[in-house]
């Protein structure tokens, strides 16, 4: 590479890294705002009798919540990429209880039956022990099952397991619908990507569930992969150390 070649290639990025920052500045003022629209939006509508401007209360709360995701899901990405997220393990005495179990609890609100079944598995095992950062370990489980509530056919089945290795423990979230090709499955983890599925594309989200999942997971010493039966179910699957 010449010198032309690599001057250039160092101002695009330290370009790159001069938009990441201003848009990591932006993101962050942005988040505060929703934040603060989304709750006066709340408190306006238990208090308006009128429905019809209830209702129009009612979609300023919805969008605002929508950005106030898409923010936090940006932030979190921009601080594990730059390193500055901090991961705090500490002792998990039970995996479900500490950590999918408080997931479960706001997803399921008025449609807890995709849960049941999963749920009266791990109600019978005994506690599952492992070091982690639970309340980043909670952002998998939030958007995994998130995504399985998303994509799985109507009336559909969501199940959640974990199998017991030698030094760790490997989890699943699957769900019965669309899944992706089978060239996609790598691709999925990538940041801002959308998959070319039609759910996929018709959906809303960030581009940025899966990416923050994978950061998470690795930088807990463990991997995720997808496995997939396109058109039939999706299967992400992850390993988690016992100890770090």
């Amino acid at each position: 590479m010449g010198t032309a070649d690599k001057r250039d290639t160092q101002r695009e990025s330290e370009l790159a890294e001069s938009h990441e920052e201003a848009l990591y500045f932006i993101t962050h003022e942005l988040k505060n705002a929703v934040i603060a629209i989304s709750g006066f939006a709340k408190r306006l509508m238990r208090t308006e009798e009128d429905p019809d401007r209830r209702q129009q209360l009612k979609i300023i709360y919805d969008q605002t919540k929508f950005l106030e995701t898409v923010s936090a899901r940006y932030l979190l990405s921009a601080q594990l990429q730059k390193g500055e997220l901090e991961v705090s393990p500490e002792p998990i005495a039970d995996f479900y209880d500490e950590v999918i179990s408080p997931v479960i609890e706001v997803l399921s609100k008025g449609a807890p039956e995709p849960f049941e079944k999963a749920r009266e598995q791990w109600e019978k095992r005994k506690p599952i022990e492992i070091m982690g950062d639970k309340n980043l370990l909670r952002v998998v489980y939030q958007n995994l099952l998130g995504n399985a509530m998303k994509y799985r056919e109507p009336e559909g089945d969501i199940s959640f397991g974990v199998q017991e290795l030698e030094e760790g423990y490997q989890f699943n979230v699957w769900n019965n619908g669309p899944g992706v090709k089978s060239d996609e499955t790598e691709k999925i983890f990538d940041k801002f990507y959308r998959g070319e599925n039609g759910t996929a594309r018709n959906s809303r989200g960030t581009g940025l569930g899966l990416y923050n999942v994978r950061q998470i997971i690795e930088s807990h010493g463990g991997r995720i992969w997808c496995e997939t039966r396109p058109g039939e179910w999706i299967n992400f699957v992850f390993t988690l150390p016992k100890h770090q």
